[in-house]
């Protein structure tokens, strides 16, 4: 069967949703700093993915957060080429830029 080449980067999104509200259980907001989830999230795998950009509405107090596509996989890997975005609401979106060249 094919292999989803975005998994690992998909993953890596929902753990920062999961840490995300975890942390707004025990503090009551949601965090904007990334080093404030590490107790709730795989780190190792978040970090194959930096940069990551976490910002808070301050409208809504809820947050989004926007990851890189640092690796997840081998170097021609098409997830290096994807970036994911989470928000609060559990909304995930992947975009992947193409790596083919126009001949």
């Amino acid at each position: 069967p094919p292999q989803d080449s975005t998994w690992l980067l998909r993953l890596a999104a929902m753990n920062i949703y999961y840490a995300q509200h975890e942390y707004n259980r025990i503090h009551g907001e949601f965090s904007p700093k990334l080093q404030f989830l590490e107790d709730y999230m795989d780190k190792q795998l978040v970090d194959q993915f930096s940069p990551v950009d976490v910002r808070i509405n301050p409208e809504t107090g809820g947050f989004v957060a926007i990851l890189g596509g640092g690796g997840g996989g081998p170097e021609d890997s098409p997830s290096n080429h994807c970036s994911a975005t989470i928000r609060d609401d559990r909304f995930l979106e992947v975009n992947c830029t193409s790596t083919v060249t126009p001949e």
